[in-house]
């Protein structure tokens, strides 16, 4: 299949949830130079943190052997918290003090926008190589687990905001801190789980899944209906 082709639905399936999360903000819609900001950046980031990631690879592998150990170490902390590190790097750089950051469905739209971009880039590198089979597999399961993640990231995110608003700070500190830790043990449990790739496993995996798209529409449908302005305190 051709280059471009395959480039389109690599591409594709992260521009359509941006899209989705883009039109389910009510109030006020986020600047779309600010969103292709944070789309590019969250590509960008792809590099330094493939680069972190293959050091602390083959760091941790230098020190444990081969097992579900390593696997655990490898996923969580090698692959999922330097993901998460590298997306939570952009969305702060670029939204946190932003004038546009005023209501607290922006934090969902602003998280999911970086974790896209960084999704769209990797999943070019994986299509490229296998193809329309990858391609689809991808659609349904790696870029909407990234969205997901950005989900989660996004909701703390916004509530350390909120927080800050009102002068909360060890609040404001807690809230950022679980921005990065949720998003990455969800992200991690889904990565350890496909490298196992036991039976159980995989059952493990199809349960997380199932219950993180029913989880993630609820809260972020929930959010959509229910904005609020960051300086409202309830």
């Amino acid at each position: 299949m051709g280059f471009y082709i395959l480039t389109a639905l690599a591409v594709l399936p992260g521009l359509v949830i941006v899209a989705k999360v883009y039109t389910m903000d009510k109030i006020e819609k986020e600047p779309i130079g600010l969103l292709l900001l944070l789309l590019v950046l969250g590509g960008v980031v792809c590099f330094p943190v493939a680069i972190a990631e293959s050091f602390l690879v083959s760091f941790v592998k230098s020190l444990l052997v081969a097992g579900t150990l390593l696997n655990f170490v490898e996923n969580f902390f090698c692959v999922a918290l330097i993901e998460e590190l590298g997306k939570y790097s952009v969305l702060k750089l670029c939204t946190w003090k932003n004038h546009n950051f005023d209501y607290r469905f922006d934090a969902l739209v602003y998280s999911i926008s970086a974790a896209l971009g960084f999704a769209v880039l990797e999943n070019c590198f994986y299509v490229w190589e296998g193809g329309i089979q990858v391609a689809l597999m991808r659609a349904v399961l790696s870029v909407p687990g990234h969205a997901m993640f950005g989900l989660f990231m996004g909701i703390s995110y916004g509530l350390a905001k909120v927080a800050e608003k009102h002068g909360r700070e060890k609040e404001k500190k807690s809230h950022l801190r679980k921005a990065i830790i949720v998003p990455m043990i969800l992200h991690g449990a889904y990565d350890f789980c496909l490298s196992e790739g036991t039976y159980g496993m995989m059952g493990i995996f199809l349960v997380l899944v199932i219950g993180m798209y029913i989880v993630s529409w609820k809260r972020l449908k929930a959010a959509s209906q229910g904005d609020l302005p960051i300086s409202a305190d309830i």
